[in-house]
């Protein structure tokens, strides 16, 4: 079943097509401000989401140094190509 449909009750299209319209909308009524702001907030978001993750990963393996020697071991640290 469509992923869409089970959470908005609505097909792929008419999703796309709600979406779009209230990205217009807003950008309208708020202006490039409100979409700047909006896109700062979400990149925030992504980056706390990114160190949240890297810091659990870390701690799932042992620590961050066991994750760098693991990659190392693998040949997946090559900053030189």
């Amino acid at each position: 079943m469509d992923t869409c449909f089970v959470v908005t009750g609505l097909d792929l299209w008419s999703s796309v097509f709600v979406t779009g319209g209230v990205c217009i909308v807003y950008t309208t009524m708020g202006g490039l401000k409100a979409v700047v702001w909006t896109d700062v907030f979400q990149v925030c978001v992504m980056w706390v989401g990114f160190i949240a993750i890297l810091i659990r990963g870390s701690y799932l393996v042992g620590g961050f140094s066991k994750v760098w020697s693991t990659a190392y071991e693998g040949g997946r640290i090559d900053f030189v190509q």
